[in-house]
């Protein structure tokens, strides 16, 4: 799934938005994360922003 999602940007030369629950998989795709808690925007940052 990885493999696929990462592919799918670069090939349409578009953004793309990728939902998941997997944290680890969302470091390793994502340029910038949004946390979304009970249907509200609770946190958006970079990778490195949501480390801290």
């Amino acid at each position: 799934m990885k493999a696929l999602a990462e592919k799918i940007p670069s090939r349409i030369s578009n953004d793309g938005i990728f939902v998941t629950k997997d944290y680890e998989e969302t470091s390793d795709i994502a340029v910038r994360v949004v946390v979304i808690n009970n249907g509200k925007i609770d946190q958006i940052g970079t990778k490195q922003e949501m480390a801290e």
